[in-house]
């Protein structure tokens, strides 16, 4: 059984820019990196605004993709914004404050997961059902996250699956999660032994 993260939720939000009523088709991008960014860009811009902002978003950062004003990858569009020499190492810069095509890049606001939503599947690997597939059981989640220390602080474009679910693993606590383990055992044993049937008499 394993805990699969769904959503991450973080902070950080902004308008969305003027040029998001031209939609564009999407484009299929195999480097994860360019993904992330888009995704992150998505989350950041338009987190609240359902799928028309979503979309919204998207269309945005592929246009400026294909438009020779603009570079030509999702991450230095994502980026893009004037920047300035750091006064504590020099040759390292940074971007301005307030000044990035997409705001939430340089707003200065830590990038905070506040609450994830999870979802927890076990699977029976010897037992399957009459279509030939292994029994599962499902349970679903949200978990706040305690954020008052961070001093251990992960960077968001640096956090992993492992990350979070050791995170939602220790949010829960050891009881929880054998808890909700349990409760996919039973469930499983019930799809593999029924302990009722169900019939519809004609």
């Amino acid at each position: 059984m394993f805990i699969e993260l769904l959503t991450a939720i973080g902070i950080g939000t902004a308008a969305l820019p003027s040029d998001a009523s031209e939609p564009t088709p999407i484009i299929d991008y195999p480097d994860p990196t360019e993904v992330m960014c888009l995704a992150e860009n998505m989350y950041h811009e338009a987190k609240n605004q359902g799928t028309a902002g979503w979309s919204a978003v998207i269309s945005v950062t592929m246009n400026r993709v294909k438009d020779k004003r603009f570079p030509n990858t999702i991450c230095e569009v994502v980026k893009q914004g004037p920047t300035k020499e750091s006064w504590k190492q020099n040759g390292t810069y940074y971007p301005i404050k307030h000044k990035c095509q997409f705001s939430w890049y340089c707003d200065g606001k830590a990038d905070v997961i506040h609450n994830v939503h999870w979802r927890l599947t076990g699977t029976d690997d010897t037992n399957k059902d009459s279509r030939g597939a292994y029994q599962t059981a499902t349970s679903y989640g949200s978990q706040s996250l305690d954020t008052s220390d961070l001093s251990s602080f992960t960077a968001f474009a640096s956090v992993s699956k492992a990350n979070v679910q050791s995170w939602v693993e220790a949010a829960l606590g050891a009881d929880k999660v054998t808890e909700l383990k349990a409760s996919l055992d039973a469930q499983i044993a019930e799809k593999i032994t029924p302990t009722s049937v169900q019939k519809t008499i004609s």
